[in-house]
């Protein structure tokens, strides 16, 4: 997931990583990028809990999570930033027929909107 948000973090988009992780080891995971600490004070880095965006057992609606992520998409551009790129560790969230579906619905989503 670095060198993906780090091809972000190079085309001047800001770059989000939502993971499992405690922070901290978020945080050492993406060591990688630099002075992480530093990119998240300026606004170029958000580390999010997958918790926060993703919920097991709870369906994905495809129209929501679009206007979450089109709103931070335009928070970014607003922000200066020219974009935005989302790295997302949800395998656990897939274990079952359902949750996969959902998600599928949702990656088509995502792929129109981009």
């Amino acid at each position: 997931m670095a060198a993906w948000l780090r091809g972000g973090l190079a085309l001047g988009q800001r770059v989000v990583d939502i993971a499992g992780a405690h922070p901290d080891e978020q945080r050492d995971a993406l060591s990688a990028l630099g002075d992480v600490e530093g990119l998240a004070a300026r606004g170029a880095l958000d580390l999010i809990a997958v918790g926060e965006v993703y919920a097991a057992g709870r369906g994905v609606d495809p129209g929501e999570h679009l206007r979450v992520y089109a709103a931070a998409a335009e928070r970014a551009r607003a922000d200066g930033f020219s974009g935005l790129r989302v790295a997302a560790e949800i395998t656990p969230l897939l274990a079952d027929r359902t949750a996969r579906e959902a998600f599928s619905r949702w990656e088509l989503t995502a792929d129109r909107y981009c």
